[in-house]
């Protein structure tokens, strides 16, 4: 007997993760990494900000449901950035900070660059 296997689907460019001191710039649906004294407190997708950027609800990863974070806290946010990809004949080009990546843009579509960022 044959042991068979599947082929393993292509690896997924993950954007990298940005310092976001201010949580009011966070939106909902904000990809983000919860930090305190260096160590993953939580991950997750932003659910709700309070506008003044006080607190946050995270859905969490891996099921683990819905929590509440309090800036005051002292929690440090890393968000990731959103992938876009804009395509021509010629040109992929990921939707990630060219100073980060290294990446830059290499032509144009119809007057406007091929690296566009998310915000």
């Amino acid at each position: 007997m044959t042991k068979h296997s599947r082929p393993s689907p292509p690896q997924a460019m993950t954007p990298p993760l940005e310092p976001a001191p201010n949580w009011t710039r966070l939106s909902r649906n904000d990809e983000i990494e919860l930090r305190k004294d260096g160590k993953i407190v939580a991950s997750g997708t932003v659910d709700m900000m309070a506008l003044n950027g006080s607190l946050l609800w995270l859905l969490q990863d891996g099921g683990k449901g819905r929590a509440l974070f309090l800036h005051d806290d002292g929690f440090f946010v890393l968000k990731r950035g959103r992938m876009r990809f804009h395509t021509n004949s010629r040109v992929v080009t990921p939707n990630v900070p060219a100073v980060a990546s290294g990446i830059r843009p290499t032509a144009k579509l119809g007057g406007e660059p091929m690296l566009v960022r998310d915000v």
